[in-house]
């Protein structure tokens, strides 16, 4: 995962917890509104119903000490049917019926006093309840700051702390790449070393994939050896080779690949590992590795850095190969796939070092080949190029293992041979070279044959440089083309 996937999910995160505490506050907002209209009267009927009976205590009043009765009976009736008294027991229920009868002072006084607490009741209720409805508000908002709060440290902060020291292992990991970026192998061993540390393991392991085969190319830490191989049938890569998956455990009793033919032939403690991509193209695997279990499971964060790390290790193998391919360019011939001349000399001068220490002898063959401009002007340097290539090969067959044949010159090749060999061994290794040069090549059912003029000169006696050497192989090479080609010549 790289810093900007990181930084995404970063904000994702934060937007997911500012998403959950707007919900919070929609939920409190939803509390307060049932609240309001269910744990209180409402307001409007609270003030209506006080005024009714305020207002009827103020007729009854005047009903019980004016001279006018059946006036004031009236408008007492009609206040006390205003004020809507529901809640009257049966001998209130009594009283407010003998005053509509007949209305006297004394009960005229008893229905005010009566009127009047039930008022100060209903207004001592609605104070309790407006007390209730503020205090269930100011509990429903702490219990929502309480939540809000308990998000952010259960569930955002968390979320920023991790990812926070993601991008900061990244971008360590990034600077230890670049600090090392002069030399590839380095640069991954230095790379796996810092992931060994951050991911608390004890080795690291680099393989590539060849056919049915898996070879260890990097290694770090306590771990198996470079250049081990084992089958690609025994190896976890096989589960996960050519994909982004991740194979991951922690501790062998929580290990689902416990009966895996690669756990039984490794067994892990710990293991993380996935696909290492160079170009694009799956080319192996980064493996990071413990004989003893972890303290703790990998996390979600571990498994995003050893992606970046297989992705950053698979950058360099890539770049190791485009090393590779640059210096055999300049060292191998295009065409026929042999050393070219620069590598045949810096061959032949080791060669000579080390016979100066052994007391061997180097032999050196300089092999022209006669006709082969025909071949050209026939049948085109295509061609001439696909002869030279299966001559190059007839050559290789003859040449011992360890010996040297490269190509020199268009039609000229050098073949070294170490080890001690007198002039008619000579003669005779350079005369069969001669006859696998001049074996006839098929193109379009046609025979094509060239021959071979080749000069020997050997060290120590004939010259004591590779330079030396290569002139006399040479000169030895043209007194056998003025002897008629196709014959061999030892320098003198």
């Amino acid at each position: 995962m790289t810093e900007r996937n990181a930084v995404s999910r970063l904000r994702s995160a934060t937007t997911a917890g500012a998403i959950a505490v707007i919900g919070v506050l929609v939920i409190e907002v939803a509390i307060l509104v049932t609240l309001s209209m269910t744990a209180t009267p409402p307001s409007r009927s609270l003030n209506a119903s006080a005024l009714r009976r305020g207002f009827t205590l103020r007729i009854l009043y005047d009903a019980t000490i004016h001279d006018d009765p059946d006036l004031h009976r009236t408008i007492a009736l009609l206040s006390a049917d205003q004020a809507n008294f529901n809640d009257l027991s049966p001998s209130e229920e009594a009283l407010l019926d003998r005053f509509e009868a007949q209305p006297t002072h004394d009960d005229g006084m008893a229905l005010v006093t009566l009127f009047n607490d039930k008022t100060n009741a209903l207004e001592s209720a609605a104070r309790v309840s407006r007390s209730r409805f503020r205090i269930a508000a100011i509990v429903t908002s702490l219990i929502a700051i309480g939540l809000v709060v308990l998000i952010y440290f259960r569930v955002a902060r968390p979320v920023e702390a991790r990812f926070i020291a993601m991008i900061n292992r990244m971008r360590a990991i990034a600077r230890v790449a670049s600090q090392h970026a002069g030399s590839v192998d380095r640069q991954i061993s230095e790379i796996l070393q810092f992931a060994i540390r951050s991911l608390e393991v004890e080795g690291a392991l680099v393989t590539r994939v060849y056919d049915d085969e898996v070879k260890i190319v990097h290694a770090a830490g306590s771990t198996l050896p470079v250049g081990m191989t084992y089958p690609f049938a025994e190896s976890y890569t096989r589960h996960i080779f050519g994909t982004s998956k991740l194979i991951a455990f922690w501790d062998r009793k929580h290990n689902e690949w416990q009966h895996d033919p690669a756990q039984a032939r490794f067994d892990w403690g710990a293991m993380i590992t996935t696909t290492a991509f160079a170009d694009g193209v799956p080319v192996g695997a980064v493996t990071f590795t413990s004989r003893k279990p972890r303290r703790r499971p990998f996390e979600e964060s571990d498994f995003d850095f050893v992606r970046a790390v297989a992705a950053m290790i698979g950058a360099s193998l890539a770049r190791e190969r485009r090393e590779d391919e640059l210096e055999a360019m300049a060292y191998v011939d295009p065409a026929t796939r042999l050393p070219n001349r620069r590598y045949g000399m810096e061959q032949l001068r080791l060669a000579i070092a080390r016979a100066e220490r052994s007391g061997e002898s180097v032999v050196v063959y300089f092999i022209d080949l006669d006709g082969f401009k025909a071949v050209n002007d026939a049948f085109g340097h295509a061609v001439g190029d696909d002869f030279l290539a299966i001559t190059a090969a007839r050559l290789r067959v003859v040449m011992r293992e360890g010996d040297v044949l490269a190509r020199v010159g268009g039609d000229e090749f050098l073949a070294v041979h170490i080890g001690a060999v007198d002039d008619a061994g000579a003669q005779r290794l350079g005369e069969r070279l001669i006859q696998a040069a001049s074996d006839p090549v098929f193109f379009d059912r046609r025979s094509v044959s060239v021959g071979a003029s080749i000069g020997i000169a050997s060290f120590p006696r004939d010259a004591a440089t590779a330079e030396d050497l290569l002139a006399k192989a040479d000169q030895a090479m043209y007194a056998s083309k003025r002897a008629g080609k196709g014959v061999v010549t030892v320098a003198s």
